[in-house]
């Protein structure tokens, strides 16, 4: 089964992981690395290289981290030439699940698929002209 780190600043990772088994109950295969919430999670630089190593033994990881271009982010994309993992920044709760329920890692198309589909998930609603009928969600 794929193997997901769930990477963020805080305790975001932890929450989303805990959000996704409420709905999908327990799962073994998501893993979280939250940065920055205590004296342990501050050097990022080992937590990062710690999971890049155990991903490159195992293969078949997908590394979500919460933002693109921030230090967790960073330090993902800096050991990306390593191998054994996909990164995609800009966690979702969509995304999350698709991706703890696959049986393996995705290819590439596979996974261009799963994150078009987080992306869709994504909507805006400023404002309701008329009724929404319940068939068209």
């Amino acid at each position: 089964m794929i193997q997901i780190l769930l990477a963020s600043h805080g305790l975001l990772a932890e929450a989303l992981k805990e959000t996704a088994e409420y709905v999908l109950g327990k799962k073994d295969n998501i893993h979280t690395l939250c940065a920055y919430k205590d004296e342990s999670s501050m050097d990022l630089d080992s937590l990062a290289d710690c999971w890049t190593n155990r991903m490159k033994e195992e293969g078949g990881w997908v590394v979500l981290t919460d933002a693109f271009g921030g230090s967790v982010n960073h330090a993902f994309m800096n050991r990306l030439s390593k191998g054994g993992f996909y990164l995609m920044a800009g966690m979702n709760l969509p995304l999350l699940m698709e991706l703890a329920v696959c049986e393996a890692r995705p290819d590439e198309d596979g996974m261009e698929r799963i994150l078009a589909d987080a992306r869709d998930s994504i909507k805006c609603f400023i404002r309701i002209e008329e009724t929404i009928q319940d068939d068209e969600f």
